[in-house]
């Protein structure tokens, strides 16, 4: 409500239409503004609980599994192209 009031008076003409096209105009900014300090505080969250992982420690990992001894590739066949 303050926003179209706002809008209202620093409109210059007193067009009612292009008082409302302002003020559209104002309220998808401050919808924008409004989403991008959403995300910003939600990074931030995240970034201050990753905080207290040390830096110099080792995650704990399981074990690997172990991998079979590489064997050989059989030869590609031949393609054969059939010009009918």
């Amino acid at each position: 409500m303050g926003l179209f009031v706002f809008c209202a008076f620093v409109t210059p003409g007193s067009d009612p239409f292009s008082m409302l096209a302002l003020a559209l105009a104002m309220t998808l900014l401050m919808e924008v503004a409004i989403q991008v300090a959403r995300i910003s505080d939600n990074r931030k969250a995240r970034r201050a609980a990753l905080e207290d992982v040390p830096d110099d420690e080792a995650a704990p990992i399981g074990s690997a599994e172990s991998i079979d001894a590489p064997s050989a590739v059989p030869a590609p066949s031949r393609l054969v192209v059939d010009d009918d």
